[in-house]
């Protein structure tokens, strides 16, 4: 008997904003997506806070890693309104595909929530950091490597096997507060999630706003390569025009999430 093989879902998100639906509608479905996101990023995060308030330490890191990578998404989508959907179309898959991958969106939580990374290449040289694996201390020089979002994710909530130590893992409520009283990322989110409410308060996410994105940013597509100047300009003039027809200043739009660099073409990096 013929089995059908369902389409992953990414190839489904593709799918769903790309090919099913004019551009006009795409950007109102991004937008609606990114709102989500932005709200739902807030909720977690407020759990989290609940939960190391209780002392409940792993299962709030769990809950704050979480709410990190519902607010890696509206980047994620801020990419998509960069590029031109006609000429890009493999980009635009694996932007989709990293909708879904917790490495992906931990780089660009790394990437753009870093105030020293203002340039491409920085960037790139972030985003190459965040993405490695690494082996633990191991006599077993066979062994996987393992990423951060490992211990962020899995180690904080399941108890598994650890073949590098030889013995079950188990959540440790001590290392996570320890981690939570010397920052351990909470600080980070609180600002990073600031960051995207001011951006949706002041109308940014808009369909319309996304719309002109593209329209300026579509022209041109940026790597390491590029010239840090050009995107500078580019930026510069967005906001104005984001303020001559939306009525959103261009002080807004310098300090809100859409004045972020480019991460599309480091998907194509591997990891």
């Amino acid at each position: 008997m013929k089995t059908t093989r369902r389409p992953s879902p990414d190839r489904k998100l593709y799918e769903n904003l790309f090919q099913s639906c004019p551009p006009e509608e795409t950007f109102r479905l991004l937008s609606e997506g990114i709102l989500a996101f932005v709200a739902n990023a807030e909720r977690l995060y407020n759990d989290a806070q609940t939960l190391f308030n209780q002392g409940s330490w792993t299962s709030g890191r769990f809950l704050l890693t979480t709410a990190n990578e519902e607010m890696a998404k509206p980047y994620i989508f801020l990419d998509v309104c960069r590029l031109d959907f006609s000429r890009h179309q493999s980009n635009l898959v694996r932007l989709c595909y990293a909708f879904y991958d917790h490495t992906y969106k931990y780089a660009y939580n790394n990437v753009l929530n870093n105030p020293n990374v203002q340039k491409m290449q920085d960037g790139k040289n972030e985003w190459l950091e965040s993405v490695e694996k690494w082996i633990p201390y191991s006599q077993n020089e066979d062994a996987e490597p393992i990423h951060e979002t490992y211990f962020l994710r899995e180690m904080p909530l399941y108890i598994d096997f650890l073949d590098h130590d030889q013995r079950w893992s188990t959540p440790k409520e001590d290392i996570a507060e320890y981690n939570y009283s010397m920052g351990g990322g909470i600080l980070d989110s609180k600002s990073a999630l600031a960051r995207l409410k001011k951006t949706q308060q002041s109308g940014l996410f808009s369909p319309s706003v996304l719309n002109l994105i593209n329209e300026k940013f579509k022209k041109h597509y940026f790597s390491d390569m590029n010239s840090d100047e050009t995107l500078l300009n580019l930026h510069v003039k967005t906001a104005k025009q984001i303020e001559t027809k939306i009525g959103v200043s261009v002080t807004t739009y310098q300090e809100s999430s859409l004045n972020t660099i480019p991460l599309y073409h480091f998907l194509t990096l591997q990891k």
